[in-house]
């Protein structure tokens, strides 16, 4: 079962809230954040999976470890994250109190480029994950050409499920790609093993 509680009109829970239906999960709906609200309904609905924002997860972490204790959430398989870098600390204590059911990924309305799960985040802090199959990642610098592993430039990714276009802009769609790779305008850089790390975001 599904719970939703982030705007409809953003591209991630809207998703999330279709993809449940489509494999035949209960939906239910609240009509915004609200911490204790949400806490009530995962404990009322037996919810199992759920979309949440760092931001939510601060609030959450926020709450006395006692407290938290005494909630009923066993019920939750899995949450995904979208939206902004997590603090790890956020992050490890959201796995330290619910396992690791925590799924990130990076992207944006123009395509999901990366996954991590929470047992490779743990062994990869920080990373937001290594690009989907169907993804091709490059890292540039602003001359366009790419960078060593582990070196920061501007994170670019070409997702083959998706030809995503900016709807009556087509000077911004040309602005954003570089040999067919879009840009979110996000710094970072990927280590040894494929992992991709944010570390900033381009002021231009």
């Amino acid at each position: 079962m599904f719970l939703g509680f982030a705007p409809m009109y953003h591209a991630s829970p809207l998703a999330y809230a279709d993809q449940a239906l489509d494999v035949g999960h209960r939906v239910v709906l609240l009509e915004r954040w609200d911490r204790g609200r949400v806490l009530r309904a995962i404990a009322e609905h037996g919810v199992t999976w759920l979309y949440l924002v760092p931001l939510m997860m601060r609030e959450l972490v926020a709450l006395p470890e006692d407290e938290r204790a005494a909630l009923r959430v066993g019920s939750i398989r899995s949450i995904v994250h979208t939206a902004a870098p997590c603090p790890p600390h956020v992050k490890q204590a959201m796995i330290d109190w619910l396992g690791p059911v925590l799924v990130e990924l990076y992207g944006g309305t123009e395509g999901a480029a990366t996954v991590i799960t929470s047992r490779e985040w743990l062994a990869h802090v920080g990373s937001v994950g290594r690009p989907l199959p169907h993804v091709s990642l490059r890292i540039l610098d602003e001359d366009g050409n790419e960078v060593p592993v582990g070196q920061v430039g501007t994170v670019y990714f070409k997702n083959e499920e998706l030809a995503f276009v900016y709807l009556g802009d087509p000077a911004k769609t040309a602005a954003s790609r570089l040999d067919g790779h879009v840009t979110l305008g996000d710094l970072g850089r990927i280590d040894e093993d494929g992992y991709l790390y944010l570390s900033d975001r381009s002021p231009t």
